[in-house]
């Protein structure tokens, strides 16, 4: 009787690991199940415009290298992303929420670092001051004099100048930037060195605001927030595909893309130079 009770245990036994075996065969093979990425993708937030890498159009869509680069890895890992613009106020609970998956074309700063994991730096971002040549020139943060300084809300500049005490003015957008620089007030103003290249010769300015050499030397960087390791994991493993080849090629695209500019001037800047000089050699032959 006993040898029987205990055959009938040992069955039991067997039973319940075989039951147990062919349940776990129906799970996913990677081990990091909280790694798998949602059905319909991530969503990429970019907060501010850093060219040639990040890039707004009109429409506030993302061009640029980075969305090449992220196409690029979309591509190799079958994985949709999507790619928005987020201001900077808007981009902690927005990770908060769910609605963005991570931040890239970030610098780091004292604050972003409670909040964000950085990933190595994939750029060099130097940082100007961009002033009215009415103004005596300036070096640096030094030589301002009082000056007020615009600046961008809650970018890498407003840190700066929040640590260094100098009065200063901030605009939410990019837009009211350049209108209070097309009205003289501020006349100076702190901003990455190519973006403010870019959108003042945009807008018709390049002859009128000149930069400092840089005051700040910064990367950038794409970021998940804070603890989200498998994310974090997901997201490397998927740039691990993408070769060295890859992304010289991308960056060449838009180097030979760019819109052509000389010694910061507009490309319509540059023809109405060119035109003034070849009236001037057919002057000088009549």
């Amino acid at each position: 009787m006993y040898m029987l009770a205990r055959r009938r245990a040992h069955l039991c036994l067997v039973w319940i690991f075989q039951v147990a075996a062919l349940f776990l065969a129906t799970l996913p093979a990677s081990a990091d199940i909280t790694a798998l990425p949602p059905a319909t993708g991530i969503v990429i937030a970019f907060p501010e415009a850093l060219p040639p890498y990040v890039i707004f159009d009109k429409d506030r869509g993302v061009t640029g290298q980075r969305a090449d680069i992220w196409a690029l890895w979309s591509e190799r890992t079958g994985i949709p992303v999507t790619l928005r613009h987020v201001p900077w106020a808007d981009l902690p609970p927005a990770l908060a929420r769910g609605e963005v998956t991570l931040a890239d074309g970030v610098t780091p700063t004292s604050f972003r670092d409670s909040w964000l994991d950085f990933a190595p730096s994939y750029a060099a971002i130097s940082i100007a001051l961009f002033y009215d040549t009415h103004v005596p020139p300036l070096a640096d943060l030094s030589s301002l004099g009082g000056e007020i300084v615009g600046a961008a809300k809650n970018g890498l500049c407003e840190s700066i100048l929040v640590a260094e005490g100098i009065p200063h003015i901030t605009f939410p957008l990019l837009p009211d930037l350049m209108a209070a620089a097309r009205n003289g007030d501020p006349h100076v103003f702190c901003m990455p060195t190519a973006l403010g290249d870019d959108i003042f010769a945009e807008a018709g300015l390049a002859l009128h605001f000149v930069h400092t050499p840089p005051i700040r030397q910064t990367t950038a960087h794409w970021a998940v927030g804070q603890g989200d390791a498998a994310t974090f994991q997901m997201i490397a493993a998927g740039f691990d595909t993408i070769t060295h080849e890859d992304l010289t090629a991308i960056s060449d695209k838009w180097t030979y893309e760019k819109t052509p500019a000389l010694l910061s001037y507009s490309t319509a800047q540059v023809l109405q130079i060119l035109q003034i000089l070849a009236l001037m050699v057919l002057a000088g032959l009549v």
